[in-house]
């Protein structure tokens, strides 16, 4: 790359036009977790510069046109601003997201692109302004390794228990496994600024937190740009006794993000309580990505008696969307486990961050690593199941399935992200369902056949089935990453340290074979596609952990035997998606439930697991929101892991409830029972404050059970039978299910 040269990326933003990065023939470039991009310090000094850049240039041009491309006017694209983006309309008359519809995957995978090429644009600039040449030829080349990094929750942060309260280190046998990432919670970071590359000098770490614009700069950017109107969040509403709402802008921030806010840090960033919800939440969000990406989702209905054949794929509609179907049994969906992280992050005590809220989540810097996650999860459910898409065709938004049901088809356009001059991309574009146009570092090859997809099985199978039964990681995991080293975190020079390597999996053709193999390469030349270690023997260890579990008399499998099966629980949940004026969280126990500090449900031994509806306050202005306002949202928290520590095998068995109950298999005989007299639910807001009225939200809550055949040689993914519902374990409860 020229030093003044202007990349196809750059000319293509000159023109409004989104457009992937495309890679240099025989130089490859991956999206990677935080952690592992990290590594390459040359390229995290470019993306930091790049966001601070967008955040300081963030109303208007120099010539004092509308900057269309800064971080405020791509953040507002999302929900407020409410905004004609570079004069494309808004899609049915006020805004543009597509939650709740099936083409919330396809919609957000332009944004990401969007964005990446905005950040990407920049660091090019920026490279192009060191003067020195062997520095210059540093950043041009870094330029080239560039992707969007995305966030894992469920990767381990930390092997000690930096940070952790004393509850937090009992609760995971005194180690810290989990947590939020230390690039995204230290307030300043180093760089090499291109006027003094050979120092590291402090800045404010732009991955901390975004300040909004005054007033005052918006009203001097001139009458094109707009200015976030609170009101229309739904962050400052606050539910009154009566049932009422008013407005209290005391309740959030909004010179500047926050993430789990409290009252006692002023509505800062709060990450003790943040790591603590993290470390005590990733086991269910571990289970539930499983869940949504396992073929085996879908069993028979028992309500209509419906039957859909089991270990198929679910439908598209199930997985893309939390918008529950008319007749399907619950699943879990890629929305509904997004909009889990968003409450995560965004939920606080006495207070609510902007991760919280649709209208105003991406302004919050890390929505965009998340959102990237997002876009992960879909490539490997394609990857899986490459015949499970949008309905493809051309046709008005009011157009009904045979059913009634309305539908969206992938020939409609995904505003505002233009394709050509006069065309945006819609779902059915290469550009947009291809997902090796997006560079994850995942399994796969070029042309994935099945041998291809039976390794990406295997890669789910060790990535995430260890949570299901609440065993631990497998030991062989390549996490932590090792953060010594990383210049914008330490302000020591690497410049003259030996070469940092990540150790990765890659997807290799071995004789013809997609196989994955180990590897150890150089930072800087990162060639993965794959962050975590394969280890056949964790689903050995899971099937030995569940045998304490089976039914009196049931002996482990031989080595060559099919694997002893196991019964699985979940919790499914149905709600009006619109209850309560914007987001909010069900929270589920076994046992008492102390109401008087409801604000720390997410960190309460006992509790479960949450469901995070994430919701814009209906009458914000979102003409999507105005017209699915009757929405049923559907989502499921999973409850083995949680079963398994009230059998009377385990270890330590219920040191929470009072009487001492204990199970002795996760046998129907022995749960139902258990849960009937247990099981309870809390709904709150995202500040934590207890909602009334949950008799109107349309609040549905049943428990199912099904039987498991864990992961094999021959099945990675394991096999599962159909589901019973236990109606008996909710009904009389205010939202159980009486069948």
């Amino acid at each position: 790359m020229a030093a003044s040269q202007k990349t196809a990326s750059q000319q293509a933003q000159d023109a409004n036009i989104v457009t992937a990065i495309t890679s240099k023939p025989g130089k490859n470039a991956y999206r990677l977790e935080i952690d592992e991009f990290i590594q390459d310090n040359a390229v995290t000094n470019l993306f930091l510069l790049a966001l601070d850049a967008m955040y300081k240039n963030s109303l208007s041009n120099k010539d004092g046109s509308p900057n269309r491309w800064s971080y405020y006017s791509l953040s507002g694209i999302h929900g407020l601003l409410r905004e004609n983006w570079a004069g494309i309309k808004q899609d049915r008359n006020s805004g543009y997201c597509h939650h709740g519809m099936d083409t919330f995957p396809t919609w957000h995978r332009p944004y990401i692109y969007h964005f990446e090429q905005a950040v990407y644009n920049n660091m090019v600039v920026i490279a192009q302004s060191y003067t020195d040449s062997t520095w210059q030829k540093t950043y041009l080349d870094a330029c080239d390794r560039f992707r969007l990094p995305y966030w894992d929750v469920c990767m381990p942060r930390n092997k000690t228990s930096d940070g952790a309260t004393a509850k937090v280190k009992a609760a995971k046998g005194n180690i810290w496994r989990w947590g939020f990432p230390k690039i995204l919670k230290t307030k300043n970071v180093f760089v090499r600024f291109p006027k003094t590359p050979d120092q590291l000098t402090s800045m404010a770490n732009p991955l901390y937190q975004f300040s909004f614009p005054s007033s005052t700069e918006v009203k001097a950017a001139g009458d094109s740009r707009s200015q976030i109107s609170w009101q229309d969040a739904g962050l400052g509403w606050v539910q009154l006794q009566d049932g009422r709402w008013k407005f209290d802008a005391s309740r959030f921030r909004t010179d500047y993000t926050a993430r789990t806010p409290t009252v006692a840090s002023k509505g800062e960033s709060d990450y003790v309580f943040l790591e603590e919800a993290i470390q005590l939440q990733t086991q269910v969000m571990a289970t539930n990505i499983w869940h949504m990406l396992n073929p085996a989702e879908i069993g028979l209905n028992q309500l209509t008696g419906r039957s859909v054949k089991i270990n198929q794929a679910k439908p598209w509609t199930v997985f893309a969307s939390h918008a529950a179907t008319s007749d399907e049994f619950a699943a879990q969906s890629l929305e509904s486990w997004h909009d889990n992280i968003h409450n995560l992050v965004g939920s606080g005590k006495g207070k609510a961050g902007a991760m919280s809220d649709p209208s105003v989540a991406a302004f919050e810097p890390v929505f965009w690593l998340h959102h990237n996650n997002i876009d992960r999860l879909f490539a490997i459910f394609q990857t899986l199941y490459p015949d499970k898409y949008v309905t493809p065709g051309q046709a008005k938004r009011d157009a009904t399935d045979e059913n009634g049901n309305h539908i969206v088809l992938g020939a409609d356009q995904l505003y505002p992200f233009r394709e050509k001059a006069d065309v945006c991309y819609n779902s059915i574009e290469a550009a947009v369902r291809d997902w090796k146009g997006t560079g994850f570092a995942m399994p796969g090859v070029a042309d994935l056949n099945q041998a291809g997809r039976d390794q990406v099985a295997v890669y789910l199978r060790d990535t995430y089935y260890w949570a299901t039964d609440a065993a631990s990681p497998p030991k062989t995991l390549i996490w932590p990453k090792d953060l010594s080293h990383v210049e914008a975190l330490t302000g020591k020079s690497e410049t003259s340290a030996k070469p940092v390597t990540v150790s990765i999996k890659a997807m290799s053709m071995e004789a013809g074979k997609p196989t994955l193999v180990a590897r150890s390469l150089p930072a800087a030349q990162k060639q993965a596609v794959h962050d975590l270690a394969i280890d056949a023997s964790i689903s050995i260890a899971s099937v030995q952990r569940v045998m304490k579990a089976l039914p009196s008399g049931a002996s482990q499998p031989a080595a060559h035997e099919a694997p002893a099966k196991m019964r699985t629980w979940n919790i499914n949940l149905r709600v009006k998606k619109y209850a309560f004026n914007g987001s909010f969280n069900v929270h589920f126990f076994i046992g008492p439930v102390d109401e008087d500090k409801s604000e720390r449900f997410v960190t309460r031994m006992n509790e479960i697991g949450f469901s995070g509806i994430f919701a814009s306050k209906p009458d914000s202005g979102c003409t999507n929101c105005t017209q699915n306002k009757d929405m049923v949202y559907e989502d499921t928290v999973p409850l083995t892991s949680k079963l398994t520590e009230y059998l009377a095998s385990s270890p330590g068995a219920n040191t929470f409830l009072p009487d001492g109950t204990t199970i002795q298999s996760l046998e129907a005989d022995q749960v139902v029972p258990f849960l009937k007299a247990n099981l309870t639910w809390r709904v709150v807001d995202t500040s934590g404050a207890m909602l009334h009225g949950v008799e109107q939200s349309g609040l549905e809550i049943k428990v199912t059970d099904r039987l498991f055949t864990p992961p094999s040689a021959a099945e990675p993914l394991g096999t599962y039978e159909v589901s019973e519902v236990h109606s008996e374990i909710t009904a009389g409860k205010v939202g159980g299910f009486a069948g």
